[in-house]
């Protein structure tokens, strides 16, 4: 009988290695995926942040200058890019202790005259879509909202000139702060939990018939 060479024999059990099931190791790295609208409030407060998580936003349309007004008018600007921070930065208590997201937030006089005194600002959330059950909006709620839901009373934002902005040089640097933490997000058709947030400056009596667009909401979401 002719005998098999040797070398033969080991490139068949490698190869039939090739095709052998995964150890157990490798195949308990396959986990399911997390069900993110069906965990518990202890549950989300457990979810790792993931740092290169950045929202794109989307903001909701506000609404115009009436064309005849000619005074002060108090707008929220749209915010701008976030920097990386933890929740104390924001004056937040009773957040985990998370890396995160710091958003300044900041106020514009886009009328034509000064406002004449100072105002506060308000930052109100709730866990969006409406769609999702009281359950999972609870659940999500100090982890979307709890450093989002802020009041800034007067005289937080000060007098502003006539097509000027809070915030910008060469006055004061903005000290409206808000701060989130998140493990993922998800676009914002998708029946997935997110923080809606409404941002409102105070309206000033001056301000007249423009006090009406003093509100901008956003989205958290892609």
């Amino acid at each position: 009988m002719r005998r098999i060479a040797p070398v033969i024999v080991i490139a068949v059990a490698l190869g039939l290695l090739g095709f052998a099931a995964p150890p157990a190791e490798a195949q308990g790295l396959q986990k399911a995926p997390v069900q993110f609208p069906s965990l518990t409030k202890a549950q989300v407060g457990e979810l790792k942040a993931n740092p290169d998580v950045k929202p794109k936003l989307r903001f909701i349309a506000r609404a115009r200058i009436p064309s005849t007004w000619h005074g002060p008018d108090l707008v929220v600007e749209e915010l701008g890019i976030p920097a990386s921070s933890f929740p104390q930065q924001a004056q937040c208590s009773g957040y985990s202790w998370y890396p995160g997201l710091l958003y300044t937030w900041k106020v514009k006089n886009a009328g034509e005259q000064p406002t004449i005194g100072a105002t506060g600002f308000q930052l109100t959330c709730e866990v969006a879509p409406a769609s999702l059950p009281a359950a999972t909006k609870a659940a999500w709620d100090q982890r979307l909202c709890g450093c989002m839901r802020k009041t800034f009373p007067p005289p937080k934002v000060p007098a502003i000139p006539a097509g000027k902005t809070y915030g910008d040089p060469p006055g004061p640097p903005s000290t409206l702060f808000s701060y989130i933490s998140l493990p993922q997000v998800f676009p914002c058709e998708q029946p997935l939990p997110h923080a809606k947030v409404t941002a409102r400056v105070i309206p000033r009596p001056e301000e007249g018939p423009a006090s009406d667009n003093n509100t901008l909401v956003v989205e958290f979401c892609n």
